[in-house]
């Protein structure tokens, strides 16, 4: 399977734990809920861990936050 989603810059990842808070939750409950470290999913979601794995988490952090990753 192909993920497609690129990092994100700052900007979009602040916007993506904004989004989380709109939906009632949080990043980090999220995170706890997920059994994934919030260190971790933020390194995902910016790049700086990139293999498959955080690709893959990058993309469902993405999705199930509802943001649009459109001119990150």
């Amino acid at each position: 399977m192909k993920i497609s989603s690129a990092p994100l810059s700052i900007q979009k990842f602040n916007l993506l734990k904004g989004a989380f808070i709109a939906q009632g939750t949080s990043f980090s409950k999220w995170c706890h809920n997920n059994s994934v470290t919030p260190s971790n999913a933020r390194a995902a979601l910016i790049g700086s861990w990139d293999g498959p794995k955080a690709k893959m988490l990058r993309a469902k952090l993405i999705q199930e936050s509802g943001i649009s990753t459109e001119d990150n």
